[in-house]
């Protein structure tokens, strides 16, 4: 038996179809996600209420939000959180092609964090070696702003665990005008986003 079977014997059924309606209610169904993340109701629970806490305009916009959210689902997750993030993002009208640049931009920037970490790691006699990519996606985005494009390679980069990329974005962001609350609520939904992403991982 499959460890998503073996779980499900042990949880309330009664409580996570009350879960799952609350979902099926606001999105109009039911994104597979959610049907893993049920897998335990305490975390589904505790998920739909961090999302309604976090997903809201804030200091930071929500559709700059949702960009950051459907990028680490991509980096910390599996194809049906990247759809569940893609579908809440739509319904509060985020366009395919901004979720495609945000996609974009966080394959982008992973490869530059995988190259960069590996310099911080590795210390001396690696300083010269240069990635050689090419940044049109962060430097000339076509429907995103380059603010977003940066919130999105800040966060992206701190799941990567990539010190020099995080320090690079942050102050690139700074510079475009991010304030520190603005940062904070960024940081908390890739921070939720991730954690999120790695439970629905279980099949």
């Amino acid at each position: 038996m499959s460890l998503s079977k073996r779980l499900q014997t042990t949880r309330d059924e009664t409580r996570v179809t009350e879960l799952l309606t609350r979902v099926q209610e606001k999105l109009g169904e039911i994104p597979q996600a959610y049907h893993t993340l049920a897998l335990n109701q305490n975390f589904l629970n505790d998920t739909l209420y961090n999302l309604k806490k976090n997903m809201v305009d804030g200091e930071l916009d929500l559709k700059t939000k949702h960009l950051i959210a459907v990028a680490i689902a991509a980096v910390s997750g599996g194809p049906h959180m990247v759809q569940a993030r893609a579908h809440e993002a739509q319904k509060d009208g985020v366009s395919d092609d901004q979720i495609a640049e945000a996609l974009s931009v966080a394959g982008s920037i992973a490869s530059y964090n995988v190259f960069y970490k590996f310099q911080h790691l590795a210390g001396p006699g690696y300083e010269d070696f240069k990635p050689g990519y090419k940044l049109s996606v962060f430097l000339r985005p076509a429907v995103l702003t380059v603010f977003q494009v940066e919130m999105i390679c800040a966060i992206v980069s701190t799941v990567n665990d990539c010190p020099y990329c995080v320090k690079g974005h942050l102050a690139k962001c700074r510079e475009l005008g991010a304030t520190v609350p603005q940062i904070e609520e960024a940081l908390r939904v890739g921070a939720l986003i991730s954690g999120v992403a790695t439970f629905s991982k279980v099949d």
